[in-house]
């Protein structure tokens, strides 16, 4: 069965928004008391693994095209080419999304590094503390870019 753009578009949204749910508000980042599925964030925060592995996921961020553009994408047969790059207009709301998606997976990858089996190994162990130190590095540095990418969009928007 052949999916149009739209369609493809309204999915990769609605994946990505139960993902966003279960990293955002279920993981152990938010630590808010009163948000709905306590007993999840807390398993987690226990080092419970997250219901669904970034290594599992094969489909991609959705466009950064507002509901307007998918409108008219459906009304008028236009297919684009998924490689081409779509820009949305700044005053569209998916870049935030998209945005807080990148957050999120970012997060995840938080999270695994936190509360994966350490199988006996420690912080005296220096080839492991080094390799773990290496991965926060990246992290750090992925938050960085994200916090960066977020700014120039929030002020090209002003």
């Amino acid at each position: 069965m052949r999916l149009s753009f739209a369609e493809k578009q309204i999915r990769a949204r609605c994946w990505w928004a139960i993902y966003g749910l279960e990293r955002w508000v279920l993981s152990p980042m938010r630590m808010d008391r009163h948000a709905d599925g306590f007993s999840r964030l807390v398993s987690i925060s226990l080092g419970r693994p997250l219901g669904v592995d970034d290594e599992d996921i094969d489909i991609g961020l959705p466009a950064e095209v507002d509901d307007q553009a998918l409108l008219r994408f459906s009304r008028n047969g236009i297919d684009p080419n998924p490689l081409d790059k779509i820009e949305e207009p700044p005053e569209s709301t998916m870049s935030g999304f998209v945005a807080l998606t990148k957050l999120c997976r970012i997060a995840g990858r938080v999270a695994h590094v936190l509360y994966r089996p350490s199988n006996g190994r420690s912080v005296s162990d220096q080839s492991w503390a080094a390799s773990q130190q290496n991965t926060i590095n990246k992290l750090d540095q992925l938050l960085r870019d994200w916090l960066a990418h977020v700014v120039v969009c929030l002020a090209s928007n002003l």
